[in-house]
């Protein structure tokens, strides 16, 4: 087997630039050149390619991927002199004269070298990216990525989310700004990833666009552009048809499948394998295409790939960005070294999502903001419900807390169904100094419990505990709160025994499910006490306790002191606070003045002393 430095030795390849200097190869993975058929002294020739630097602030290791705004620095161009900046008028733009430098380039070249400058256009946000972003990647790498979606939105070959469109839209606007502002030139052909989301981002970009009659966007969509192909589901594409029905004015490579070929469940493209198709795309395209300007919209782990092939820094894309980058290809004669792919990689996949992260509200908030409304929400709940598996288990809960002739009372109710017909159910009533959230909670483990305990003649049967508080289901998929944690910690424990799943039931939207655990929960207020956990204070119930025991000993105190005080100074109704009073925080000048009207006595040092 041959070594990193021997493959370095036999692929390297030194060419004649007519101006710039290849930049040096830390970031290449050169196993990624193939054989190609063709014509020299022994009877192959392949393609090297590299990326000039020098040329857009991305090239420089200085320039941070995190932080770029490709629309505030005219797409990255360095502004810089050219040696045929002569051939323009002076008022051309640093678009024009990179543009005369690149058509420079490829004239004085020799016929086995070639220059392109590529856009490397990353989707918008799609709703796999939202879906990552709301449960967390260990928890959608490990479960949720392999499912097609959940009850809300579908995330199979996903489509954009609103961000997703409006950071297309944004493209589209600085795009039109960019070609009129700045002339840069408008892309004369378009390549895609045949996922949905590059077809929609590339739609939306391009499709509105006041483009030169030359250069029309007529898109291609070619396979090898498409995502890193791991078990994830919105990695998957469409059938032709699909593609075809929904963007007829695309153009479809020949040979692209009516079904997905490449992807396969629970297994991943390892990158080695990614770069080898990378580089076999760029052939076809620098080989078939004459024209200089390319448009790719493609994903982030293909981009990178992509980058590697072309020596390029790493760079990772935001999704929406536009990355520009002038590749020099080079026509070599002489042997290469045929590799073949690697043997694909199991994913690793868990039967529950892992409990170790706690979801944020700010998540949460975005996930709605993203997927729907509540209403939305409650009817694509009902339709999976209905759409369920005979042989699944269903238990809605939820918590009351009310007051009752001046007595606060708490309490849980929870509903048990199969195949659409409830089966089961429960209500009881929790400690008075508890809430409403320790009552969701533990309504939530009774049921649970209720069902475990009936699960012998199928313990491999699916439960799905449907819970309309989002604070509870945090809690159950990711670390449990202080209050009533050990009902959270039952939960923790039987999903690992079971195949136990969590799904959020919009709460007083005419789910049956839902209203059932409600009417139950609010006759668990007053029903019959849980015995078990009656001598079991709740955190959340203590706290109150000592909020309320601090109040009254502060206003007690307070009612008690204040009559000390000057008839004058109690016209001001003041109230006890042991914060920092606001007032400390004014000018010396305001305030003795102040203390002075409070006071009724002048500005005296005293005064100031005391307060």
């Amino acid at each position: 087997m041959l070594s990193l430095t021997v493959l370095l030795s036999i692929l390297s390849v030194v060419g004649a630039t007519p101006a710039p200097v290849p930049t040096p190869a830390p970031y290449y993975n050169p196993l990624v050149h193939r054989t190609q058929p063709g014509v020299g002294s022994h009877g192959t020739t392949w393609v090297n390619y590299t990326a000039v630097p020098g040329f857009f602030l991305q090239d420089d290791e200085k320039t941070d991927p995190t932080t770029f705004d490709y629309t505030k620095e005219n797409f990255g161009l360095i502004n810089q002199t050219y040696p045929t900046d002569f051939q323009l008028p002076k008022d051309a733009t640093h678009w024009q004269r990179f543009e005369k430098y690149v058509e420079s380039l490829n004239k004085n070249s020799s016929s086995t070298v070639n220059y392109k400058v590529l856009f490397l256009a990353r989707h918008g946000e799609g709703f796999h990216n939202a879906a990552e972003a709301y449960y967390g990647t260990p928890s959608w790498d490990c479960y949720y990525s392999l499912v097609d979606g959940n009850a809300t939105v579908t995330w199979a070959d996903a489509h954009l989310t609103a961000n997703g469109i409006a950071q297309a839209k944004n493209a589209a606007n600085y795009w039109l700004s960019s070609i009129q502002v700045e002339k840069t030139p408008s892309p004369q052909s378009y390549y895609t990833s045949p996922l949905y989301r590059c077809l929609q981002t590339s739609n939306i970009t391009f499709s509105t666009l006041s483009l030169p009659e030359s250069r029309p966007f007529k898109p291609l969509i070619k396979e090898l552009f498409r995502e890193s192909i791991s078990g994830h589901t919105c990695d998957r594409r469409s059938n032709r048809t699909f593609i075809q029905e929904s963007f007829p004015t695309y153009e479809i490579e020949k040979g692209l499948s009516e079904k997905d070929p490449l992807w396969r469940p629970l297994f991943g493209e390892p990158a080695f394998n990614q770069d080898i198709r990378s580089k076999e795309v760029l052939d076809d395209v620098f080989g078939s295409d004459k024209n200089t300007w390319i448009s790719i919209t493609s994903h982030s782990g293909e981009i990178a790939s992509i980058l590697r092939v072309i020596e390029h820094r790493p760079f990772k894309l935001a999704t929406g960005a536009i990355l520009p980058v002038l590749v020099k290809a080079e026509t070599v004669t002489g042997d290469a070294i045929t590799l073949s792919p690697l043997p694909w990689t199991p994913v690793k996949t868990c039967t529950s999502p892992p409990h170790q992260e706690l979801q944020s509200r700010v998540e949460a908030n975005r996930w709605a903001e993203c997927c729907g409304t509540k209403e939305e929400a409650a009817q694509a709940f009902k339709e999976w419900w209905r759409q369920l598996p005979p042989e699944d288990y269903t238990i809605f809960s939820d918590g009351s807390e009310q007051t009752i002739d001046r007595k606060h009372c708490v309490g849980y109710g929870y509903a048990i169904y199969r195949n659409g017909t409830q089966i089961a159910s429960g209500f009881k009533q929790i400690r008075s100094d508890s809430h409403v959230f320790d009552a969701e909670a533990i309504g939530a483990w009774r049921g649970l419990e209720h069902l475990i305990t009936t699960l012998k003649d199928s313990p491999n049967s699916r439960i799905w505990m449907c819970i309309d508080s989002t604070s509870v289901i945090w809690g159950i998929r990711g670390n449990a709160p202080p209050t009533t944690q050990w009902a959270f910690h039952k939960c923790h424990k039987a999903m690992k025994q079971l195949d136990i799943r969590i799904k959020w039931s919009p709460g007083h939207m005419e789910i049956e499910g839902n209203e059932e655990a409600d009417r139950l929960a609010n006759a668990g207020a007053t029903g019959p006490m849980d015995q078990a956990i009656d001598k079991l204070p709740t955190i959340s119930g203590v706290r109150t306790i000592v909020r309320q025991k601090r109040l009254y000993a502060e206003t007690n105190w307070w009612e008690e002191m204040k009559t000390s005080l000057s008839a004058g100074y109690k016209e001001w109704s003041p109230k006890y606070n042991t914060k920092e009073p606001k007032e400390l925080t004014l000018p010396r000048a305001v305030l003795h003045r102040l203390l002075a009207m409070k006071t009724g006595h002048g500005d005296y040092a005293a005064y100031h002393q005391r307060f």
